[in-house]
Parts: C-alpha cells; sequence; structure tokens
C-alpha cells in the first residue's frame, strides 16, 4: 500500500480513519481517486465517510460489478462516491475472489444502494447480506442465472409455447 496521500483529503482521512481497512491507495487515475477495501472492512469504511466530521457527506453515486472473463470466478464491486462540496470522486472497490460471492448491504447506510444492488445481484448474481429485498429488478421472475456472469439459461419453458 502506498505510504503517501498525496494531496487528497480523503485519502489522507481514509488513512486515519481505518488505517488498517484497505488493501491499496491509487491517486488520480483518470480523475478519481480509487482505494481496495478489504472485503470484511467495507461496511465500517462506508460507514465512516456517510458523514465524516472532517469530510462532511458523501453521496453514493454508483456501485456496479466487474467480471474480468464470464468464466473467472473473481468478482469486483465499485462504489462511487463524490462529496459534492470538495467536488470529489472515489472509488472504492471490493474484491470477491468466489464463485458465490457475498458482501455486506450498503443499504442500510445509503438507501439509494437499495436498487443498484438488487441490479447487480440480478446481472452478477452477487449476494448482499442484509439487504432488505433482494429480488430481480430488470430480469422477469422465473429467469434463471446471472448473464453478466455467463451463468443465464434463460426463461423455464412454459407450457404451450
Amino acid at each position: 500500500m502506498s505510504d503517501a496521500p498525496g494531496n487528497s483529503p480523503v485519502l489522507s482521512r481514509l488513512k486515519v480513519l481505518a488505517p488498517d481497512a484497505f488493501e491499496s491507495f491509487v491517486e488520480e487515475v483518470k480523475g478519481e481517486n480509487r482505494v481496495a477495501v478489504k472485503k470484511d472492512n467495507l461496511k465500517r469504511v462506508m460507514g465512516r465517510l456517510l458523514n465524516d466530521e472532517v469530510l462532511g457527506a458523501a453521496v453514493l453515486w454508483d456501485l456496479t460489478a466487474l467480471a474480468p472473463s464470464p468464466q473467472s470466478p473473481r468478482l469486483e464491486i465499485r462504489y462511487s462516491l463524490v462529496w459534492p462540496e470538495w467536488h470529489y470522486r472515489l472509488l472504492v472497490c471490493v474484491a470477491l475472489p468466489d464463485r458465490a460471492p457475498r458482501v455486506d448491504s450498503m443499504a442500510g447506510i445509503w438507501p439509494s444502494a437499495d436498487w443498484l444492488e438488487r441490479e447487480v445481484w440480478d446481472l452478477y448474481g452477487v449476494s448482499f447480506e442484509g439487504h432488505p429485498d433482494l429480488r430481480r429488478i430488470l430480469l422477469p421472475e422465473g429467469f434463471s442465472g446471472h448473464p453478466l456472469r455467463g451463468e443465464a439459461p434463460g426463461l423455464p419453458e412454459e407450457p404451450g409455447l
């Protein structure tokens, strides 16, 4: 992990708030800073970023997943946070190495995470622990698999079709 947070007030503050929670800090990659958080520390870090006394309130702008290939067991969840008063963006990344990926839900911290997590579950099959209503949001009920993981055999056959 890099020891020099540079000029970023957010990265500097994160190193104070939870110095043991991160795998890496990367500054200014295509206009935004990026941190890799250890999966077990995600909820603690995000809770502290919600409304820090120094930084103010972070807003969850987006949440998505990335898979290197449909055959790969590894996924990465990416949370895009913004601080409007700082005009600052931070990408928080969490690696999920197994075929049955699970991570804590952020819906209790940011209510806007509710539908974003449902979308990631629907398309990638990531289970969000503690989510209030994890069910299909894009694909029809009865659809089996998660298409962006290469597990999408499709809809079950209906009699008479």
